[in-house]
C-alpha cells in the first residue's frame, strides 16, 4: 500500500484534516531519485515522511487512525469503525492508496451506529499522474444501504503495511524469519543496531543445537561480561539486562529487514527513536532512505529531533502537526508540509523550525511563570 491521500472529518481527534502524499513535479537532484511508482515515473508520491508536533497533537493518533482504516479495509473488521469515530454524530473519511498498479478510493461515512461505504478504483496508465488518475473518480452519493462491508470485497490484495509504537518496545517479539537469506541479515541488522546502542554486546547469532544445526527461530545474543541472552519464539530470557534504549533494537531490525527486502510497502515507526543518540536517529533514517529508494515503499516517522531536519531529504519529507484551542469544541489539529511554507530552496529548515515558521513551538510561558512560586529566602 502507497498512501496518496487522507482525509479525516470528525475522525478520533482530527475535525478536518487533510494530508495529500503527492507532489506535482520532479524535483531537481533530489536525494531520492526514484521518489515515484517504479513502473509509472510520472505517478510520484512521497516516500519518506517525517512528523513533528509537540506533545499531545496527535502523532500517535494520526497512526491509529491510519491503522485502524488499513484493518477495516484487510480484514472488514467493523471493530474499527467504532474505533474511528469522533465526538460529533457523523465521521467520515477518504483515502486514496495505490495497491500493485490500481489506485484505489475508499470513502466511509458513518452515522451512529450505521456506516456506508463507497469503493472506486482506477487501473494505472502509463502516463498517469497521481492527479490525473483521480480524474477518474465520480463524487458519488453514498449507497442507501447502511453496513455494506461488502464494499471492500473489491480490494482483493494484501495491502502490506508495518506499524510500530513505542509500547511495542517492551512487548513487540522479535521473530527470526525461516527463509535463510533473510534472517542472516535480519540478524546482522539486529546485530550492528545492538553494538552500536550497547558496547558491552559481542556478538548476535543464531542458536544451534550440539550437533551445530541451526534451532528453529532462536538465536543468542553474547555479551563481553561473558554472560549471554537467548531468544525462542520471539521471546527474550533475562531481557531486563537490556536497558529501553537497546531493546529499541528489535524494532528497527525488524522494520529495516522488512525494507530491504520488500516484506511490506507501507511503514508507520511511531515515536521509535526517542531512547536513541540524535546522530544514531539521523544515520538510521539515513540508512532508511537508501533502503527504500529503489523500491515502492513508502515510510512515516514521528520524532521531537530538530536534528533530523539537517537531513539531506527533499523538504517536502517534513511534515508539523499544528493543535489549535477552541472555545467550547474539540481542538482542531491541522497538519502541513514544509514545502507549502518554504518554496525557496536555499532557506535553511532548522532555522524556520527554531524561529517558529510552522508555529509548533511548545508554548514556555505558564513553565516560566512557575518561578513566581519561588519564596525568597532571606
Amino acid at each position: 500500500m502507497i498512501l496518496m491521500n487522507l482525509e479525516l472529518e470528525n475522525i478520533i481527534c482530527f475535525n478536518n484534516l487533510k494530508m495529500n502524499l503527492s507532489y506535482p513535479k520532479k524535483i531537481v537532484n533530489s536525494s531520492l531519485e526514484f521518489e515515484h511508482l517504479k513502473s509509472f515515473p510520472n505517478f510520484r508520491y512521497r516516500k519518506i515522511n517525517i512528523i513533528y508536533g509537540s506533545n499531545s497533537t496527535g502523532k500517535t493518533s494520526l497512526a491509529r487512525t491510519i491503522m485502524y482504516i488499513v484493518n477495516l479495509i484487510s480484514n472488514k473488521n467493523v471493530e474499527n469503525i467504532n474505533n474511528l469515530k469522533g465526538i460529533g454524530p457523523n465521521s467520515y473519511f477518504l483515502i486514496d492508496f495505490v495497491l500493485g498498479e490500481t489506485l484505489y478510493r475508499v470513502e466511509c461515512l458513518i452515522e451512529g451506529e450505521n456506516y456506508k461505504i463507497n469503493v472506486q478504483n482506477h487501473l494505472l496508465l502509463k502516463t498517469d499522474t497521481y492527479e490525473r488518475a483521480i480524474t477518474h473518480f465520480t463524487i458519488r452519493e453514498f449507497s442507501s444501504n447502511n453496513r455494506n462491508i461488502e464494499a471492500l470485497d473489491n480490494i482483493r490484495t494484501s495491502l502490506g503495511w508495518y506499524f510500530s509504537f513505542p509500547e511495542d518496545i517492551a512487548i513487540q517479539p522479535f521473530m527470526v524469519y525461516s527463509e535463510k537469506a533473510i534472517r542472516e541479515n535480519q540478524l546482522k541488522i539486529l546485530k550492528t543496531i545492538l553494538i552500536t546502542l550497547d558496547s558491552n554486546i559481542k556478538n548476535v547469532k543464531p542458536l544451534r543445537t550440539d550437533n551445530n544445526e541451526e534451532i528453529e527461530d532462536a538465536y543468542v545474543i553474547e555479551l563481553h561480561s561473558n554472560k549471554s541472552i537467548i531468544c525462542q519464539n520471539g521471546k527474550l530470557v533475562d531481557s531486563n539486562i537490556l536497558s529501553s534504549g537497546t531493546r529499541t533494537a528489535f524494532n528497527l531490525a525488524n522494520s529495516l529487514t522488512s525494507m530491504l527486502f520488500n516484506l511490506n510497502q507501507f511503514y508507520y515507526l511511531d515515536e521509535q527513536f526517542s531512547y536513541l543518540n540524535t546522530d544514531i536517529e539521523k544515520s538510521i533514517i539515513s540508512l532508511i532512505a537508501q533502503y527504500i529508494n529503489k523500491k515502492d515503499e513508502q515510510v512515516f516517522i514521528t520524532t521531537h529531533n530538530l536534528d533530523v531536519s539537517e537531513l539531506n531529504l527533499p523538504k517536502h519529507s517534513f511534515w508539523f502537526l499544528i493543535k489549535e484551542a477552541v472555545e467550547n469544541k474539540q481542538a482542531d489539529i491541522k497538519i502541513i508540509s514544509a514545502s507549502d511554507i518554504i518554496v525557496k530552496n536555499n532557506v535553511n529548515l532548522r532555522n524556520a523550525i527554531e524561529n517558529d515558521v510552522f508555529n509548533t513551538a511548545p508554548k514556555l510561558e505558564s513553565i516560566d511563570n512557575l518561578e513566581n512560586l519561588l519564596v525568597n529566602e532571606i
